[in-house]
Formats: C-alpha cells, structure tokens, sequence
C-alpha cells in the first residue's frame, strides 16, 4: 500500500442506472466478520428516499443506502452509521468512503473527503456476510429502491479494514485533486488483497454482471445500465 497512486492519468468508467438491478447469491468467499470498506462515486439523477446502493435479502439488515431523508446510511447488522450531510440533484460527482472495525468498535464516514459521520449505533459484534442474496442497484428481490445515478468504482470489502481518519489511507481512493485513485485491475491495491465486490466497468461489463472482485458474478435481473456522459476523473 501506498499514498502515491500509480496510475495519475487514471479516468473512472461511469455507467448510468435507472431501473436496474443486478443480484448475486452467496458471494463466493463470503464470511462472517468485524471489518468492512465501501467506496462509491455517483452523481444523482433522482432521489426518492430510500435508494439502495448496495443490499443483502437475509434479513440480517447488511444494506447501503440513502436514508428515507437522502442521508447515506451505513445499516450493516449493529453498525448504523449516516452522513450529516444530506444529498440532492446537485449535477456534481460525489464521493462516500467509509468503513468499520467492531472489535474497537469504531467507523469512518466520508463525503467528498471530509469527516462527516453521525454514528447512529456501534457495538463489539459480528456481521455475517454469508447472506443468500446480494444486489446493487435496488433491493434485492424487489423492483424498488432503484439508485437513479451516474455510478463509478463499486467497491466493497468484508474483509479488511483501514482507519480514514488517516489522509494517507483515504488517498488510496481519493487524489489529492478529488479525483478517482486507481485501485487496481481487481481493486487490490488499497489493500493488497481484492474486495469481494469491485465493479468498475462500462455499461457491458455491468451488463454482463461481471464483478472484477473475489465474489463472483452477479447475474442481471432487471433494466440495463448505459455508459454515463461524464466521467468523476473528469
């Protein structure tokens, strides 16, 4: 790991979601634990509470999202963490970083590379990620909570944790110039292992549901994205 990212001319592929929704059963590898990282960039198209970004259908609570109120919200078993800022249509790129460590226990929230979390709750427990199905994009099994957003560089990783409070560990996500780092071919390098999710493709390569991360493919349930007309690196 390191602060210096090794691919400066680096430009995030961006793809648009609407209707769209993508699952995965089982997330090959997938384990119970303490830790987790999650980073996203998107820009809203719509918002209308409660838009899923990343979810799990076990009923064990494991779910990304933006709050009924357009809060990012980390709801993930006894982590429940959201951003004091809210979000809107604003036509801007946006970035959320976060992560958690219940043995401490403690979590990290970021927006656009600034502090910005209010922890709702936090204990010393375990999280199972072995739920029997995950999706992106809305709530897995349902047509609703549909993301309307330009979307880029879906990470997400059970099993390691970094402390953001770090500038040295944010800048492995985010450049000094708030742009997209390079996390890799299969987004190792944050932390020299791939996450279970890591989508960073164009439109065919979300289509195809193929998930560069150790999880496995997810396969396409309904809409399909298309190439987004602006990019965060821009």
């Amino acid at each position: 790991m390191g602060t210096d990212n090794p691919a400066p001319n680096y430009t995030a592929k961006a793809v648009h979601f609407q209707t769209d929704r993508y699952e995965k059963n089982n997330l090959d590898g997938g384990s119970a634990g303490k830790v987790g990282i999650f980073s996203i960039w998107f820009k809203n198209t719509a918002l209308t509470g409660g838009n899923n970004w990343l979810g799990e259908a076990s009923g064990a609570g494991t779910d990304l999202l933006f709050s009924a109120t357009n809060e990012f919200r980390v709801d993930i078993g006894p982590v429940d963490v959201r951003g004091l800022t809210v979000f809107t249509v604003d036509g801007l790129w946006h970035h959320v970083l976060t992560s958690w460590d219940l043995s401490v226990p403690e979590a990290n929230y970021y927006r656009d590379g600034v502090d910005d979390k209010n922890i709702i709750s936090i204990v010393d427990s375990t999280i199972d990620y072995t739920s029997i199905a995950w999706a992106l994009g809305a709530r897995a099994g349902l047509n609703s909570g549909n993301i309307n957003a330009d979307v880029a560089e879906y990470y997400f990783n059970t099993m390691d944790y970094l402390d953001f409070t770090v500038a040295g560990n944010r800048a492995l996500f985010r450049t000094a110039e708030g742009k997209p780092a390079f996390l890799g071919t299969n987004g190792e390098l944050p932390t020299g292992t791939s996450p279970l999710i890591y989508f960073n493709g164009d439109a065919a390569t979300y289509n195809a549901g193929h998930n560069l991360g150790t999880g496995g493919d997810f396969a396409f349930e309904q809409g399909s994205v298309i190439d987004a007309s602006s990019s965060p690196s821009d």
